[in-house]
């Protein structure tokens, strides 16, 4: 099951993206794009490092644990500087909503001050309201 909804984010990024993740190339574009690919594969699908390495391997593509944890390390450098990674993110994503638990908590973590002291009365109120509900079914 992992696997297929892998096949198909990577159709879904290259659609998007123009790239194909597997692709051996060091281009600026097609390594973000694979950051993208390994964010939600590791986020989303919860594949491990080793699984995520492995799946590039069966797709004839060179690559290691190691360079999986390179990559999932450096999206949230690539994506903060990087406007096009930004909008394949976001575009993935609305294509992708059955678990947005995991993108929210990436978007949090890339907020300044100013955009958190902006949604904090909404993430309080929205809080405050299910405190509520699952008091009141007690």
């Amino acid at each position: 099951m992992k696997i297929e909804k892998a096949d198909v984010l990577a159709r879904k990024i290259k659609r998007i993206t123009g790239v194909n993740v597997f692709e051996n190339t060091r281009r600026r574009d097609a390594i973000e794009a694979r950051s993208l690919f390994n964010w939600y594969l590791y986020n989303q699908y919860g594949f491990s490092l080793c699984e995520i390495a492995r799946y590039y391997r069966n797709n004839k593509k060179a690559y290691d644990h190691s360079t999986a944890i390179h990559s999932l390390k450096n999206y949230e450098v690539y994506i903060r500087f990087s406007p096009h990674l930004k909008q394949w993110a976001n575009e993935v994503q609305f294509e992708h909503m059955n678990n947005k638990l995991p993108y929210l908590m990436h978007m949090v973590r890339n907020f300044t001050p100013e955009s958190a002291e902006a949604v904090f009365p909404f993430v309080e109120a929205i809080y405050e309201t299910q405190i509520r509900e699952q008091e009141e079914i007690v």
